[in-house]
């Protein structure tokens, strides 16, 4: 009996770290996305002193990079591909914006999500009716 309740918690811890590392990429996904889109470019790191420096970056987040002649560039990194999303002033505003439309998009969806609702089947709910009254088959069947 303990095997098998250590399988099936094995299995359920198994099942959460996959969901959780779906929903980062996912994240990340999203944000490349967006990256690209507004115009950053993919740089790699092809030596060991950049794959160094690349790990000085924070992840998950875009952060200022000022060169030695103080030129400014907003940077991504991807640690795991040695990778590295590249842009100036112009292309992170375009990400800003683009980003702010996304939200925007997502917050209206989800405010008509919440308040669309069958006014009928409210009714019916509180007046007390059966499921078989609220859910019925269509006219036609």
């Amino acid at each position: 009996m303990k095997t098998k309740l250590t399988q099936l918690m094995s299995l359920l811890a198994a099942t959460l770290l996959l969901v959780v590392a779906g929903c980062a990429t996912s994240r990340e996904a999203s944000t490349i996305d967006l990256l690209k889109r507004a115009g950053f470019k993919a740089m790699l790191a092809t030596t060991f002193e950049k794959q160094q420096h690349l790990k000085t970056i924070k992840a998950d987040r875009i952060s200022t990079v000022k060169t030695a002649g103080g030129q400014l560039f907003y940077v991504y990194p991807l640690h795991g591909k040695n990778l590295l999303y590249v842009g100036k002033a112009a292309e992170y505003a375009t990400y800003q914006n683009l980003l702010q439309n996304l939200q925007s998009e997502e917050a209206t969806l989800k405010a008509e999500r919440s308040t669309r609702s069958d006014v009928s089947w409210t009714d019916q709910v509180e007046s007390g009716s059966s499921w078989s009254d609220v859910w019925s088959a269509p006219a036609d069947e």
